[in-house]
């Protein structure tokens, strides 16, 4: 079992963050688009966090875009 796990992290550790980081997806997108929980999804972001916190450059700032009466007018 244990073996299964360090295996799934490998696969899939990397691509959890850089979906979360890159692309603003949230645990449960994550867990729907891999096979990985959204539990276990959840701690990994929070243990990149720790790891990295020390170091910002690391860790990618997720901002939404807020919408503008301006981007409301081009969306229609």
């Amino acid at each position: 079992m244990y073996k299964d796990k360090t295996e799934k992290r490998r696969k899939y550790y990397e691509e959890v963050i850089r979906l979360h980081f890159e692309k603003g997806y949230g645990e449960d997108r994550i867990a729907k688009i891999l096979p990985v929980g959204h539990t276990t999804v959840n701690r990994w972001i929070a243990n990149f966090v720790a790891e990295n916190n020390n170091n910002p450059e690391n860790v990618a700032m997720r901002k939404k875009k807020r919408r503008t009466a301006t981007t409301f007018a081009t969306c229609r």
